[in-house]
């Protein structure tokens, strides 16, 4: 019974995995070998690439790395065609014929064996391994693999979160779109390629999410009850320049009239904001720089308002990090 369900087992998985040559021109490909390490003779299979290079590696290493290679070098041997493998005419050995080109099996392999990961220049070099990974249900080497990925996701946000939704990697794709929320929303360059691999749904709802999070961070410069007024800001208490601000505003459970050359920091600070809600984008050099040029002209704000102005940034920050951490991305896979 246990061989029955071993058997099964394998055929499921080559229903939904196939082990061929995909490229119709491949047999007329010169043959080659891989580099070190995977150009041992003492290896006991070959698996050769779709452009004909041959990996000799050790089924035990593979075994352990993959449930699906495990069934597979656990069938009894010979192995039939049906299996994908066969035998070399000029080794001894049997060769698993792949569908991955020689590039993604070096990489896919280097995380199965004890030696150096591989490193990735994109998110071209990135998605076929991840795709291999998924395909052989190498989850350790699915997990590395997902950590490459969020390096990504500072740079390339809406690639990184397509990437990840495609392949069904929620925490990888939440943290995508909140490095989204960096990058100006600009309808002229916010296609990339990947898109075309996710749900309409799947873009509408990254989108939803950086406008919601655009309202409240832009709330923030209208309403400032989350400001500690207890602190003695020059922007609040500074007396020389009292005269030059009427409108009340409630920070805490006060009433203050804060200073012109602030409130207007605030005003530019909400027009930015609302195209890049992030904590990052209030972290960012020169944030503060025209404020602290305004509070310049004021004998007595000059005095402290670049350390105020850098206290105000971290709490400014902290509370727009706080704000957007409730809302909530759907992610649907």
């Amino acid at each position: 019974m246990a061989e029955g369900n071993q058997h099964g087992k394998m055929t499921a998985y080559m229903a939904d995995v196939e082990i061929a040559d995909a490229d119709p021109e491949a047999t007329q490909k010169e043959l080659r070998e891989a580099a070190a390490p995977f150009n041992r003779l003492s290896a006991d299979v070959i698996l050769r690439s779709s452009d004909r290079v041959n990996f000799r590696v050790w089924k035990n290493i593979l075994a352990e790395a993959s449930p699906f290679f495990h069934d597979l070098f656990s069938l009894p041997q010979p192995v039939t065609a049906a299996s994908g493998k066969q035998q070399d005419e000029d080794d001894s050995v049997s060769v698993v014929p792949m569908t991955e080109d020689s590039v993604v099996l070096d990489k896919l392999l280097r995380f199965c064996y004890p030696i150096r990961d591989p490193e990735f220049a994109s998110l071209d070099e990135l998605r076929p391994v991840i795709d291999a990974a998924k395909k052989y249900l190498m989850d350790e080497a699915l997990q590395l693999l997902r950590t490459r990925l969020l390096a990504f996701a500072s740079v390339s946000p809406i690639s990184t979160y397509a990437v990840a939704i495609r392949y069904g990697l929620e925490e990888e794709a939440r943290h995508a779109a909140k490095c989204f929320l960096g990058h100006a929303w600009e309808w002229d360059k916010i296609y990339v390629p990947e898109l075309e691999d996710i749900s309409a749904g799947a873009y509408h709802r990254l989108l939803e999410y950086h406008r919601r999070c655009g309202e409240l961070a832009t709330g923030l410069v209208k309403i400032f009850r989350w400001i500690d007024s207890a602190n003695a800001w020059v922007f609040l208490e500074c007396s020389n320049c009292a005269g030059d601000q009427q409108q009340w505003y409630m920070l805490g459970d006060v009433l203050r009239t804060p200073r012109t050359w602030w409130m207007q920091h605030m005003e530019r600070s909400g027009k930015l904001l609302e195209n890049r809600p992030s904590a990052e984008t209030i972290r960012s050099t020169g944030w503060t720089d025209q404020a602290v040029l305004d509070a310049m002209n004021c004998a007595v704000c000059k005095q402290k308002v670049v350390e105020h102005m850098r206290r105000f940034n971290e709490k400014f920050a902290a509370e727009l990090d706080r704000v957007v951490s409730e809302v909530k991305l759907e992610i649907r896979m």
